[in-house]
């Protein structure tokens, strides 16, 4: 089964001059891929396209059988999670807080969590090994620490996909 094709897909924020220009890929369940290019190449716009905050100019992006199109907002969140290159937060939510924001898609409108939605967060969490930091604020973290917070909110939102925007080696 396909977790996810790209099928010949052109964007650019200007149409005359596209930043992803004739790309096409097939990511089975359970593999990899990696995008590697220099600065500028088209990456971020790439993942931005696959997360539909961007919409291609041109060609398809199928999700299983149907195209990326097809779902809602929350629906592409409950089966794709982002992990963002630069995760600064400003405002000191705790690390419980944050993680539980991975459960979002799965309240059905409802802006609070309930016991099951409590438990997957703490599985992650233990997970990623940020447990320890639960209920401290996410600004006190390291780099690193928050970089497992963010990955720990994405394994909560229990997806099929999880982006990451850029891993640090």
């Amino acid at each position: 089964m396909h977790a996810i094709t790209v099928d010949n897909i052109s964007f650019g924020y200007d149409p005359a001059t596209p930043v992803v220009r004739d790309v096409s890929f097939t990511v089975r369940s359970g593999e990899f891929l990696s995008l590697v290019g220099p600065n500028g190449s088209g990456k971020t716009t790439l993942l931005r396209l696959l997360d539909r905050i961007f919409i291609p100019h041109r060609g398809t992006i199928l999700l299983g059988d149907q195209p990326l199109s097809k779902f809602s907002r929350t629906a592409i969140a409950r089966r794709i999670a982002f992990v963002p290159q630069d995760n600064s937060i400003q405002f000191p939510f705790t690390v419980a807080e944050i993680v539980l924001m991975g459960r979002a898609p799965h309240s059905g409108g409802m802006a609070f969590e309930n016991a099951h939605d409590r438990e997957v967060a703490r599985k992650m969490m233990r997970l990623t090994d940020v447990e320890g930091f639960a209920d401290q604020p996410v600004t006190n973290l390291s780099g690193g620490e928050r970089q497992r917070v963010f990955i720990a909110r994405a394994l909560a939102q229990q997806p099929e996909i999880i982006q990451i925007g850029r891993a640090h080696v």
